[in-house]
């Protein structure tokens, strides 16, 4: 994960920078990566809310639908009036999206993660680089939640 991070230090794409980091740096403190990593992560945060304000990031909640038919994706879609339907494991899931509007779950994880102690002199900074995980290209949070979300969700019952 550290090797994914942005030539700035920052996580994730430019509209939820300040979340992604956020979470990064949970990650890296709950993975004990509480040196330079976890620093470094801080401080493109901070960077990060500078830039700009907390993002309105969108979070979801996802119903399975079972329907024992072809037409099952239509009819989960027209009986849930609008709400994203995915297939994921082999069941339909009806999402429901929110956005933290009101900034409550982001200025939370904002605060957690720069609560945490990182320490510049303990330098525990993987070597290299590499590409940002797929789900930083999804174009849609159904396209996230059936490729990414779900299946992790579903791998984990």
């Amino acid at each position: 994960m550290a090797a994914s991070r942005s030539s700035d230090g920052s996580f994730g794409r430019p509209e939820e920078r300040a979340v992604a980091t956020a979470c990064a740096c949970l990650v890296f403190e709950t993975l004990g990566r509480c040196g330079r990593t976890l620093a470094l992560a801080q401080l493109a945060l901070c960077g990060a809310l500078e830039a700009d304000p907390l993002p309105q990031v969108p979070f979801f909640s996802a119903v399975r639908c079972d329907l024992d038919d072809r037409n099952a994706a239509a009819r989960a879609a027209a009986l849930l009036r609008g709400r994203g339907v995915v297939r994921a494991g082999g069941h339909l899931y009806a999402l429901t999206s929110y956005d933290d509007t009101a900034g409550v779950v982001s200025a939370g994880l904002v605060a957690l993660a720069l609560a945490r102690l990182g320490d510049l002199a303990v330098d525990d900074v993987p070597e290299g680089r590499a590409e940002p995980h797929p789900r930083y290209r999804c174009r849609s949070l159904e396209e996230y939640a059936a490729g990414f979300a779900l299946p992790a969700a579903l791998a984990l019952t």
